[in-house]
C-alpha cells in the first residue's frame, strides 16, 4: 500500500534535520523474553486482534503500519513510528505509516483524551514485538538454531554465520498473519534506542512545504464547491426561499433544498460563495428568541429546572466536627470556541453504489456510522479516510462538514463535493465547550487541615460526537423527515465530562461531589480540550489558594499536606524550585507583581502538572501581563520528548488564551462572536516565556500529556492575581482588571 506522500524523501528530510540518520538497532532474545508478559493487553487490540491490522511487512523488508487513531497536530503518528522501529528493530527511514481509513486501518474509536499514547502506542508495541518474535522464530527454523542465538539489526536476522532478512523471511514464508495472543515481552525502557528520544515530527515538512498536507489544499478531478446557507437563529426553521436570480448566476449547478438544509454548487469556490450569500438574501427564515440573558448565564445554570443531580461522593459527613470554620465560593466558566484557524471542510464523492467522504475528524469510524445512519447505506457501502484540518482541540465542526458533503454528494452522483465552512459560521455554529459553575465550600479545623470539602458542578453536556444513531450532528436538524435529534452522550463520571476532575486529587476524608447536569444546553455542546477537568481544576486550584491564605498558609506546603501521592508532590516541588517561589519580588510604581501555583492530575488517572504564573498588573489601566509560566509534568513514559514538549506548550498557552480573553457571546436569538474581532485571542505578543520541565520516566506507563495543561493553568494566573492585587477572581475570562 502507499501512501498519498513520498514517505521516504519526508523521513530522509526529517531525520537529516534532526541529527539521527544513522539510526541502527540490535538487541539480543533471551528465552524468558519470550514468556507471556502478563501485562494487561491495550484496550485497541480488542477487536482489532488481527497481526496484519496493524503491520505489513513486503519482500524488500519495507514495514506499512496502520493506525485508527488520527494526527491533527499532536505528533500521534511519530510517536507510532518510533516505538515500531524500536520493537522491530527497523530503522525509522523503512517504516510507513498510513492514516486512518475505515478501509484498511484497524477501528480505535475516537483520538480523545490524551490516550494515543495509552492505547494505539502500546498496541503497536504489543503488536510490533508479537510480530518480531514470529519472524525470530522462522528464522531459528531455517538456520536450525535456538532463538536465543539471534539477533536483530535494521531488521537483519542473524546467528553469528548467517543472516537473513525480513523482507526474505516474507517472500519465503509469505505475509505475518493471525491474531495477537500477547505471548511477547516488549522491550524493557533500558533496551529502547529511539523512544524516548527527541525526533522531529514526520508531518510537519510536508505542512512547512505546502505539500498538500491538509484537506483544505485537496482537489479531486471534476470536483465542485458547495455553501450551505443557514438562518440566523441557531433553531431558525426555512419559511420561503427565491432561487430563481441565483440558479443563474455564473458557475451555478445546483441549488439543494431538503426541508431547512439549503445548500448550493458551483464550479468554484468564489461562485460558491457568492452564490450563497446571494441566496441567503433572498431566504426568509423563522428567528427564534429562545438563548438566555448572558448577563444572567451564571443564574441560569444554577436554577435551571431540568438540573438531573447525581451524588459522586459522600463520605464521612456525620463525622464533621463543629469546631471549624467554614468558607465557601462559586466559579464561573462561559461557552468557549474550539476556534481552529482554518474552517472545517468536507469532502465527498458518491460513485458506483459507493461513498467516499474525507474527513479531518476525531473518529473516522464513528463519523462512518454516523452517515450510514443518516444516509440509511450499509456501512459497507461507506468510506472515511482521514486528512488533516488546520486544527481540533476536541469535537469542533469536522464531522457536521463530512456530513453536509455526503448529502450534498449523493444529490450529485459521480461528482466530487467539497464543502467548506466560512469564518462566520465556524464561530456561530460549531459545538461550544459546555458553560459550567462550580461552587465549594469547606470547613477547616484548628491545625490548617481541610476537615470537610463540599463541591457542586453545574453544566450542560461535553460531548454530542456521532454516535452512530444518525441524529448528532447538525444537518439532522435541519432536514426535512422530523428526524429525531440524538441526547447528547453521557460520559461516564470514572473519566467525567461536565465532572471530569470534580472530585480533588487530594486527600480529604470526609467530601460531598455532587454533580447538577443539564441535558439541554441553550446553544450546542461537545467536547473542548480537556472537557470539564479546564473549570472543575481552575475551581479546585483556585480555592485551594484561598484556603491557605484564610489560614496564614503557604499555598505550596499547604497542597503538599494535603497530598499522599509522592508523585504528585514531585512537580509541586519542582515547579515552585523552578519558579524560586521563596524569592521576594519587588513591586514596580506602576506594576503589582503577583506569583501563583496550581496542580493537578488529569483525571485523577493521568499526567500530573504543576504550574507557577508570574505576572505583572498595570495600575494605571488594569492590563495584566503574563511574564513567565513554569510548569512540571510527569506523563510517565515519553516516547518523543519534543513532541510532549510541544502539547504541554501549546496547552499551556491555549489555557492562558481562554483565561485572559475567550467567552462566545450571545443575544436572546443569535451568536455575536463570529471572527478574531468578536472573539479575541491570545495574540504573539502576549505570550510568555515558557519553562517546562519533563519528569524522566522511562519505566512508568504512558499517562498522555495532551490535555494535562488545561486545568491548572486559570488557577494558576487568579491565584497569581490575587497575589497582585488582593482580589479573588472567580468568573472566567479575566480580561483587564481596572
Amino acid at each position: 500500500m502507499k501512501a498519498d506522500l513520498n514517505h521516504d524523501a519526508l523521513r530522509r528530510f526529517i531525520l537529516k534535520a534532526a541529527g539521527a540518520a544513522a539510526l541502527t538497532m540490535h538487541f539480543s532474545f533471551l528465552p524468558q523474553e519470550l514468556m507471556a508478559s502478563g501485562l494487561k493487553s491495550s484496550r485497541s487490540l480488542k477487536g482489532n486482534s488481527n497481526l496484519e491490522n496493524w503491520i505489513q511487512i513486503d519482500e524488500r523488508g519495507l514495514v506499512t503500519i496502520f493506525t485508527g487513531k488520527v494526527e491533527f497536530g499532536q505528533g500521534i503518528g511519530t510517536a507510532l513510528v518510533q516505538i515500531a522501529a524500536d520493537e522491530l528493530d527497523v530503522a525509522i527511514e523503512k517504516i510507513n505509516l498510513i492514516v486512518p481509513d475505515t478501509d484498511i486501518s484497524p477501528d480505535e474509536g475516537y483520538t480523545v483524551g490524551s490516550q494515543s499514547v495509552q492505547l494505539s502506542g502500546m498496541a503497536m508495541r504489543q503488536v510490533s514485538a508479537e510480530v518480531r518474535r514470529i519472524l525470530l522464530e522462522r528464522a531459528a527454523s531455517i538456520f536450525q538454531v535456538p532463538i536465543d542465538k539471534l539477533s536483530v539489526a535494521d531488521g537483519v536476522i542473524s546467528d553469528g554465520s548467517q543472516k537473513i532478512t525480513y523482507g526474505q523471511l516474507i517472500s519465503i514464508k509469505g505475509d505475518v498473519v493471525g491474531n495477537y495472543k500477547q505471548v511477547t515481552v516488549a522491550k524493557k525502557a533500558a533496551d529502547r534506542k529511539i523512544s524516548g528520544r527527541s525526533m522531529g515530527r514526520l508531518d510537519i515538512p510536508c505542512k512547512v512545504f505546502a505539500e498538500g498536507a491538509y484537506l483544505h489544499d485537496m482537489r479531486l478531478p471534476g470536483m465542485l464547491h458547495a455553501r450551505v446557507v443557514r438562518p440566523v437563529s441557531q433553531g431558525g426553521r426555512l419559511i420561503a426561499v427565491d432561487i430563481t436570480s441565483v440558479i443563474k448566476m455564473p458557475g451555478v449547478k445546483k441549488i439543494i433544498q431538503d426541508g431547512s438544509f439549503l445548500a448550493v454548487v458551483a464550479e468554484r469556490e468564489e461562485q460558491a460563495i457568492a452564490a450563497a450569500e446571494n441566496l441567503s438574501e433572498t431566504a426568509v427564515w423563522s428567528e427564534l428568541q429562545d438563548l438566555p440573558d448572558q448577563d444572567s448565564l451564571k443564574f441560569f445554570i444554577m436554577s435551571h429546572p431540568e438540573t438531573e443531580r447525581e451524588i459522586l461522593v459522600d463520605m464521612g459527613q456525620e463525622e464533621i466536627s463543629t469546631d471549624t470554620k467554614t468558607y465557601e465560593a462559586c466559579y464561573f466558566r462561559p461557552y468557549q470556541a474550539h476556534a481552529p484557524v482554518g474552517p472545517s471542510i468536507g469532502v465527498a464523492h458518491w460513485d458506483n453504489g459507493r461513498l467516499k467522504v474525507w474527513s479531518h475528524t476525531q473518529g473516522p469510524y464513528p463519523l462512518k456510522r454516523e452517515i450510514s445512519s443518516f444516509l440509511s447505506l450499509p456501512e459497507e457501502k461507506i468510506r472515511v479516510i482521514h486528512k488533516g484540518g488546520s486544527g481540533c482541540y476536541g469535537h469542533n465542526p469536522a464531522d457536521d462538514a463530512a456530513l453536509e458533503a455526503a448529502i450534498i454528494a449523493c444529490n450529485m452522483p459521480g461528482i466530487p463535493i467539497r464543502l467548506q465552512w466560512m469564518r462566520q459560521e465556524e464561530f456561530k455554529w460549531e459545538p461550544y465547550g459546555s458553560a459550567m459553575v462550580m461552587d465549594v465550600r469547606a470547613s477547616m479545623n484548628k491545625d490548617g487541615s481541610i476537615e470537610n470539602w463540599n463541591y457542586n458542578v453545574h453544566g450542560f453536556p461535553h460531548s454530542s460526537r456521532p454516535s452512530g444513531k444518525g441524529g448528532s450532528l447538525l444537518a439532522t436538524r435541519y432536514v426535512s423527515g422530523n428526524r429525531k435529534v440524538t441526547p447528547p452522550r453521557r460520559i461516564p463520571s470514572k473519566t467525567g465530562g461536565l465532572d471530569r476532575n470534580a472530585r480533588p486529587y487530594y486527600d480529604f476524608k470526609r467530601q460531598k461531589i455532587t454533580k447538577n447536569f443539564i441535558e439541554k444546553s441553550p446553544l450546542r455542546t461537545s467536547a473542548l480540550r480537556s472537557l470539564g477537568a479546564y473549570a472543575n481544576v481552575f475551581a479546585v486550584e483556585s480555592f485551594m489558594d484561598e484556603l491557605a491564605h484564610q489560614t496564614g498558609q503557604d499555598p505550596v506546603r499547604f497542597r503538599l499536606r494535603h497530598l499522599k501521592d509522592e508523585r504528585a508532590k514531585a512537580v509541586i516541588k519542582k515547579v515552585a524550585e523552578m519558579a524560586e517561589w521563596q524569592e521576594e519580588r519587588e513591586a514596580s510604581e506602576h506594576m503589582a507583581f503577583g506569583r501563583g501555583i496550581a496542580f493537578s492530575r488529569y483525571k485523577n488517572i493521568g499526567g500530573y502538572l504543576a504550574v507557577c504564573v508570574a505576572l505583572n498588573v498595570d495600575s494605571r489601566n488594569g492590563q495584566i501581563t503574563v511574564s513567565d509560566i513554569y510548569a512540571a509534568v510527569d506523563c510517565g513514559e515519553i516516547i518523543n520528548p519534543d513532541g510532549a514538549l510541544n502539547q504541554i506548550e501549546g496547552g499551556l498557552l491555549q489555557a492562558l488564551s481562554w483565561t485572559l480573553y475567550e467567552e462566545v457571546n450571545f443575544e436572546i436569538h443569535k451568536i455575536i462572536s463570529e471572527d478574531w474581532v468578536t472573539y479575541p485571542i491570545l495574540t504573539h505578543d502576549r505570550v510568555p516565556k515558557l519553562h517546562v520541565h519533563l519528569v524522566d520516566m522511562p519505566d512508568a506507563p504512558p499517562l498522555g500529556a495532551g490535555e494535562v495543561a488545561q486545568g491548572p493553568l486559570p488557577a494558576a494566573v487568579a491565584n497569581a492575581l490575587y497575589q497582585a492585587t488582593g482580589k479573588r477572581f472567580r468568573e472566567l475570562p479575566i480580561i483587564e482588571q481596572k
